[in-house]
């Protein structure tokens, strides 16, 4: 496996772990991931800062059991320096109903985080049903 492909992999990886970080002792370890300036812009074009997703991540644990989300279709976009564009669609189901989005992640690389990256920013947009 090519050196851009592994760490490919271990960008997705991540992603179908940034996705169930409401569970409990996930929260530390997405803090390790942030670098302390993380954003993001839901689906509904509202702008999250870390401190409000954090809070939101806390109170949302397990208020929706047996929900599945899973990612699809990843895909490098850009690789320039130390920065990383990718996009990925996360689809979830909730008490039978079925939603998807395409998002786009910014990363910048950072060693000593778990998966060798840095989470600056994710941009998500509701996909048609």
């Amino acid at each position: 496996m090519a050196g851009r492909d592994r760490r490919a992999a271990r960008l997705f990886s991540g992603l179908a772990w940034w996705v169930v970080a409401s569970q409990r002792g996930r929260i530390r370890t997405f803090c390790r991931y942030d670098g302390g300036s993380f954003a993001i812009i839901t689906p509904g074009g509202e702008l999250v800062e870390r401190v409000s997703l954090l809070h939101n991540l806390r109170s949302a644990h397990a208020s929706r059991p047996g929900m599945r989300i899973w990612i699809v279709n990843p895909q490098l976009r850009m690789r320039q320096g130390m920065l990383t564009l990718a996009t990925y669609e996360e689809w979830q189901e909730v008490n039978s109903v079925t939603t998807a989005r395409v998002s786009s992640v910014l990363f910048a690389d950072q060693h000593d985080t778990p998966n060798g990256v840095r989470w600056l920013h994710v941009h998500e947009t509701w996909m048609p049903r």
